[in-house]
């Protein structure tokens, strides 16, 4: 994990966990006021300060399974950590405790926390389920079937869930109370990033490659795609879409889609995100690259 001070791109401070396997991913969690960052993704958490100190060290105790979902409270004074096998535990910091323990279902994808509506949303490769954020209580449960890969956030007492099925391709939806209010299919995706508003007015869909994304407003209403070009999407919660379109990058007004700011990126974009007027877009110079390797940032006026 790095942690860079934008826009300038200094880098303020690294952390590292071992990696157990080539193939095993971090997982990774912020408070809202990123004062506090919790990094997993082997058999433990570990919990930063901004300024780099850490402030608790949490073992997940199961050996064999792997930390695959984390979510950090608003207020920093709690966390839901997530295994690979499908086994959540919840805990009190910064002096770590055990709060409770709750099983799912096997293959644990995500999980996301909703403080509004006190709910945990897991989702695992049979569907999604939501628990009880303080007690880890069944609240409901939403089968689907052949979940490869899936994505979620928190909007109103609900949460926006996007996932891949065993065709490839992306459905997204709104889910609130153990029901689905609009559901719709995009296109095929490797992995999907998702972001959106609090109110899921708009919601931004992408793949994790950079092969297509999806801008959809209220009640899932397609407004702007990309598909099988380099392309991104990223939403500020003030209002604005970052959108990036082969080597073209644009700052619109979703609604209106009125364009904003537009430059050339020197290269391709994977991952585009525009928070607080900081632009930020993970690329490579290579329009043919799979992976990133590099970053750029604007500071963008409103």
């Amino acid at each position: 994990m790095v942690v860079v001070e934008a826009p300038a791109g200094r880098v303020v401070w690294r952390a590292n966990l071992p990696a157990v396997s080539c193939c095993d991913f971090p997982v990774f969690s912020t408070t809202p006021d990123v004062r506090q960052l919790a990094l997993g993704g082997a058999r433990g958490v570990e919990v930063f300060r901004s300024d780099g100190v850490r402030v608790a060290s949490l073992d997940l105790g199961q050996v064999g399974s792997l930390n695959s979902a984390l979510q950090l409270w608003s207020d920093g004074r709690g966390l839901v950590a997530g295994q690979v096998d499908g086994e959540l535990k919840a805990f009190a910091l910064p002096a770590p405790r055990l709060l409770w323990r709750a099983a799912v279902g096997s293959a644990l994808l995500g999980l996301v926390l909703n403080e509004a509506s006190g709910e945990v949303l897991s989702l695992t490769a049979e569907g999604f389920v939501a628990l009880e954020g303080r007690r880890g209580t069944l609240r409901y449960r939403v089968r689907a079937r052949g979940v490869r890969v899936a994505a979620a956030f928190a909007a109103g007492r609900g949460f926006v869930v996007a996932w891949k099925g065993a065709d490839e391709v992306l459905g997204v939806g709104f889910l609130e109370g153990g029901s689905w209010r609009w559901q719709r299919r995009l296109g095929r995706v490797t992995v999907p990033l998702l972001e959106g508003d609090p109110s899921a007015r708009w919601v931004a869909v992408s793949d994790l490659l950079g092969h297509a994304a999806w801008l959809l407003g209220a009640g899932g209403r397609l407004l702007w795609s990309a598909d099988g070009t380099p392309a991104a999407v990223g939403l500020d919660r003030r209002g604005l879409a970052a959108l990036v379109t082969k080597d073209v990058l644009e700052v619109r007004t979703p609604g209106a889609g009125t364009v904003r700011w537009r430059t050339r990126l020197p290269g391709r974009a994977h991952l585009v995100r525009l928070s607080g007027g900081v632009l930020a877009v993970l690329g490579s110079q290579d329009m043919q690259a799979v992976l990133p390797d590099r970053m750029w940032l604007w500071r963008v006026s409103r």
